[in-house]
């Protein structure tokens, strides 16, 4: 009888396997040169900008390049390998369809590791549920068919987010978990060299890996739980590392500097068709955030406003939560505390933030979704349904003659309804979840807030 469920257990796992990486590829090869064209022309222009001499694509002249190292590595990979393979230029549909199948292998790592997070948390139906979740519009839509590198610092930080919760795991047994920690600190680093995005959801990530240094030092591995510790910070200085290889503008000498400050469109635009609050003002995408819209606020101003409120709120609701979780020694709870915290913040600066692109909020979904699922089963569906209506309007806004029954998703006001309506009430279930008495010995879950 064993013998017979570890079979069947490895041939439900083989096609899992086999439908991560096959799902993505057909969806490359199907979608062709469609999806985003002008993000993906603008990639082959770096393409083109770094034939010469690729340490110093950052000083191109025809686009600014405003990704980090990696994100524009991955940007400018399908064009080399072409031009590699044929020795001539590549055109630019000949560039779509090998940059999507650039793309794939990243969204077969997504599958895989949602299948991972999710038998980390006791999730049940892990694999069923990771297909299940790229299959939603948010995922393929946003990524794979769009053209975007989103997907990139997504999977990079799905993985830190699992390293981080073996870590935390882990950390009581000593040594062993050291492996862990320097995967989750790697994993986590390498996403803010691809995308500036990751930014936001990062100090999630991060307060999981000293979470884990906590256990190490009640579990009297006290040694071992200062250099863990001491190695969270020094681990930023993997960020520096590239900086020895590429040539930057004159007066520059981190890249990542560059990038945030002076790279990119220099004028202050309003929004990039994001469904975000700044929608609701009717004003034209292109419209400056820095006009006041009454006694001198400005949509900057303001948007920034809110979203430290958001933000500064979800962590100190967080804090006080995961300090209960941390004393019952509830691994599951911190890593899903972390998944829901992480993806909020994101959350909260794709819709609040002015500026925003419609493609913002994919990071967001990647790590709010399977948190949820975990910790707040009663919002899991509604936020299911909102991540694929948002996919659809994403579907919406580069398919249109071919998916014109979506009309009534295209309302940028309607989607920002739906996710800005659960913005807010994940971020009133984690205040009031956080204001509940505890209940020894051990934690509260997060599920039961605002039930009698």
């Amino acid at each position: 009888m064993k013998a017979t469920g570890r079979k069947t257990e490895r041939a439900r796992a083989a096609v899992f396997y086999l439908a991560a990486l096959a799902l993505p590829a057909a969806l490359a090869l199907a979608s062709g040169d469609r999806g985003h064209r002008g993000d993906m022309a603008c990639f082959r222009d770096w393409y083109l900008a770094s034939r010469g001499d690729l340490p110093a694509m950052y000083r191109t002249p025809r686009r600014d390049v405003n990704y980090p190292v990696l994100g524009a590595l991955q940007a400018v990979a399908p064009g080399r390998a072409l031009e590699a393979l044929d020795h001539r230029v590549p055109e630019l549909p000949r560039f779509i369809a090998l940059h999507k199948l650039f793309l794939a292998p990243w969204n077969s790592l997504l599958i895989a590791l949602l299948a991972a997070l999710g038998t980390a948390l006791g999730t049940p139906r892990p694999r069923a549920r990771a297909i299940a979740l790229w299959a939603l519009p948010w995922a393929w839509v946003g990524g794979l068919y769009f053209g975007q590198i989103d997907v990139v610092p997504a999977a990079l930080q799905l993985a830190a987010a699992v390293c981080a919760a073996r870590y935390l795991a882990a950390a009581p047994r000593g040594h062993r978990a050291v492996p862990w920690l320097a995967a989750a600190l790697v994993c986590l680093q390498a996403s803010l060299l691809a995308k500036q995005l990751a930014l936001f959801a990062a100090p999630s990530l991060l307060a999981l890996a000293l979470a884990g240094t906590v256990r190490g030092w009640r579990a009297g591995h006290r040694g071992l739980a200062v250099g863990s510790a001491l190695a969270v910070p020094a681990s930023f200085c993997l960020l520096r590392a590239p900086d020895a290889w590429l040539r930057l503008p004159h007066g520059w000498h981190a890249h990542l500097a560059y990038v945030y400050l002076a790279a990119g469109p220099p004028h202050a635009a309003m929004m990039g068709n994001a469904p975000g609050l700044w929608s609701y003002l009717g004003w034209a995408p292109e419209a400056s955030s820095l006009d006041p819209i009454a006694l001198e606020v400005t949509p900057r101003s303001l948007g920034l406003a809110l979203f430290l409120g958001v933000a500064v709120t979800a962590s100190l609701a967080s804090a006080v939560l995961a300090r209960r979780r941390l004393r019952a020694g509830d691994v599951r709870g911190l890593v899903a505390l972390a998944l829901v915290h992480g993806g909020l913040v994101t959350l909260a600066a794709a819709t609040l933030l002015a500026g925003a692109h419609e493609r913002y909020l994919y990071p967001a979904w990647a790590l709010l979704l399977p948190g949820l699922s975990a910790e707040l089963p009663r919002r899991e569906r509604a936020a299911w349904v909102v991540a694929g209506v948002y996919g659809l309007f994403v579907l919406s806004t580069v398919a249109w003659d071919a998916f014109a029954l979506v009309f009534p998703l295209r309302s940028t006001q309607l989607v920002a309804t739906l996710v800005l309506g659960l913005l807010g009430a994940v971020t009133v279930d984690l205040v009031r979840a956080s204001l509940r008495p505890t209940r020894p010995p051990g934690t509260e879950p997060l599920s039961s807030a605002g039930t009698p």
